[in-house]
C-alpha cells in the first residue's frame, strides 16, 4: 500500500475492477509506469446456466478470490 500511495496512483484507475478487470500495475525502479488490465471473460453459456439452476430452486452462489468490485461485476454479467 506504501508503494502505491508514495506514486500517486489514481484509485479509480487502478480498481478498474467494476468493468471485472483486475488492475496489474507495471513498474521500474520503484515508479509505476503503466497498468495491465486483465479480464477473463464469461462464457456464453453462463447466465442461462445460472438461471437454469435458480428455476430448479437451487441458490446459486459466487465463490471468488478477487475483489468485491469484479465480484459484482461477474456476478451482474452472469445474473
Amino acid at each position: 500500500m506504501e508503494f502505491v500511495l508514495s506514486n500517486n496512483v489514481d484509485f479509480c484507475l487502478l480498481y478498474n475492477e467494476h468493468d471485472g478487470n483486475t488492475a496489474v500495475l507495471i513498474a521500474v525502479d520503484n515508479k509505476i509506469i503503466g497498468m495491465i488490465g486483465i479480464a477473463d471473460p464469461i462464457k456464453p453459456t453462463a447466465p442461462l446456466t445460472i438461471f437454469a439452476l435458480q428455476s430448479m430452486g437451487l441458490n446459486v452462489l459466487l465463490v471468488t478470490g478477487d475483489n468485491m468490485k469484479t465480484a459484482r461485476a461477474v456476478a451482474t454479467q452472469v445474473g
